[in-house]
């Protein structure tokens, strides 16, 4: 490592530590929204082992597709939920501290919350997706 790097690192650590806590807030999902919705969907799986999910509204599907994606791949949702709230370097070590360093330097968390609540649909989908 040269040392114009290990100081570009040093700055760039020192800036996502220093910037506020943008973190959104926990789920906007009550239990017993979740068990309403998961009364309302349906997870049909194909010969393939391939997920068909149907239910009335966007709100039940898309809590039925993050049902069916936790079943078959959590450490992935798991993995991109972290990466993209900036704490991925939390689990994995400084390998992930780069990007945790531009999710929070561009505000990844705020930003991404503040477009989706913009639309009331997207608003109402989102908050049935239960991270």
């Amino acid at each position: 490592m040269t040392r114009a790097f290990r100081a570009w690192s040093l700055i760039f650590a020192l800036v996502a530590i220093a910037a506020p806590n943008r973190l959104p807030a926990g789920s906007e999902l009550s239990s017993a929204d979740a068990e309403k919705l998961a009364k309302s969907v349906t997870i049909q799986r194909d010969e393939w082992g391939v997920p068909h999910i149907y239910g009335p509204t966007d709100a039940a599907t898309s809590f039925g597709l993050a049902y069916a994606q936790a079943e078959d791949f959590f450490w992935q949702v798991e993995d991109t939920y972290l990466q993209a709230l900036g704490r991925y370097a939390e689990v994995v070590g400084p390998s992930g501290l780069g990007s945790d360093i531009l999710i929070h330097l561009y505000e990844v968390p705020s930003r991404s919350k503040a477009d989706s609540n913009r639309d009331r649909s997207a608003r109402q989908t989102r908050s049935s997706f239960p991270v």
